[in-house]
């Protein structure tokens, strides 16, 4: 890696330093954003009783409750064009 920050952020991927509330799940993120996306995904009704931030875009296109990172979301918006 060329800089020191980006070795450490990449080390904290693979070390998921800040781990899931819930006691069961061993999931958790490197940042507050990969775990509020982690809650989200798989501990929805925690998320939404504890005021977990949503990181995520929504799709947007009526009737499709898809959410996303942006580069997944753009993949996921061309798909209703075809």
């Amino acid at each position: 890696f060329r800089r020191q920050c980006d070795l450490e952020y990449h080390d904290n991927n693979h070390t998921k330093r800040r781990k899931c509330p819930i006691e069961t799940c061993e999931g958790g993120g490197a940042e507050s954003k990969d775990l509020h996306r982690h809650i989200w995904a798989h501990h929805s009704d925690y998320a939404r009783e504890n005021n977990i931030p949503k990181v995520d875009d929504m799709c947007g296109f009526p009737g499709c409750e898809y959410h996303g990172r942006k580069d997944n979301l753009k993949r996921h918006r061309d798909s209703h064009n075809h």
